[in-house]
């Protein structure tokens, strides 16, 4: 799916951010897997402002053998980035 193939807007990150921005999301963020797309999605959903999949996206994880994790650019993150 194109969305994920050349993410705008995200910046790829270790698995420690992403775990640690992830933990801070609120718990009204859905969580979904998509095998839709090669390789699969995981991701983290805002829907509150009535947006759709895959548009909603906050935060996503390429489900590979060596899983790579992405967040917004706008993301505060740890200097250790």
């Amino acid at each position: 799916m194109q969305f994920f193939d050349n993410p705008e807007q995200f910046k790829q990150v270790s698995e420690e951010v992403f775990q640690e921005f992830v933990d801070s999301l609120s718990p009204e963020h859905s969580v979904d897997v998509t095998y839709s797309s090669n390789p699969p999605i995981k991701s983290w959903n805002d829907f509150s402002d009535g947006l759709r999949w895959p548009y909603s996206v906050v935060a996503f994880c390429r489900l590979t053998e060596d899983p790579e994790y992405f967040v917004p650019e706008w993301a505060r993150l740890p200097d250790s980035v």
